[in-house]
């Protein structure tokens, strides 16, 4: 048996490049921009009332946008969502906030119990790692649904 083996393992390297002035990076500071932020995303806005997509909004402490990244692509009445994968993006990019957003083909905006069990456990998550879940949105072509108007988050 060849022990040198035994201690081969991965190496994981950590490290921020930050290529964007922060200056010029959006600033989101009503559901409404985040709304329409979202209704303008490309492939959202290509795909809208085809099949749900579920974006995350990085955001810093002054809510400029750090990135946003599509996490799960899915059928025309659901996607899986990966909450680890959620946060891996956060800490690498040593966000204090997020949001997050999905779009509901049917163009019904009113939340599943399915997206509401999500999003309270995307929260309980992001407090384990001190990042605040801002705001979580249902969208459509042409409406929204904001969590926190609506008292649930």
């Amino acid at each position: 048996m060849n022990t040198t083996n035994l201690f081969t393992v991965a190496e994981v390297q950590l490290t921020y490049k930050n290529h964007a002035d922060l200056m010029k990076r959006p600033e989101l500071t009503s559901t409404k921009d985040v709304a329409k932020f979202m209704q303008e995303v490309e492939e959202m806005k290509n795909n809208i009332d085809y099949k749900e997509l579920f974006y995350v909004i990085y955001l810093n402490q002054a809510c400029r946008v750090l990135s946003i990244c599509k996490i799960a692509e899915g059928t025309t009445t659901h996607c899986l969502v990966n909450i680890r994968q959620i946060m891996q993006g956060a800490i690498l990019q040593n966000a204090t906030g997020m949001m997050i957003c999905h779009n509901h083909p049917s163009g019904n905006v009113k939340p599943s119990r399915e997206d509401v069990r999500l999003t309270s456990n995307i929260k309980e998550a992001a407090k384990l790692f001190d990042i605040e879940l801002l705001d979580s949105f249902v969208i459509s072509s042409f409406n929204y649904y904001s969590f926190l108007e609506s008292g649930l988050l």
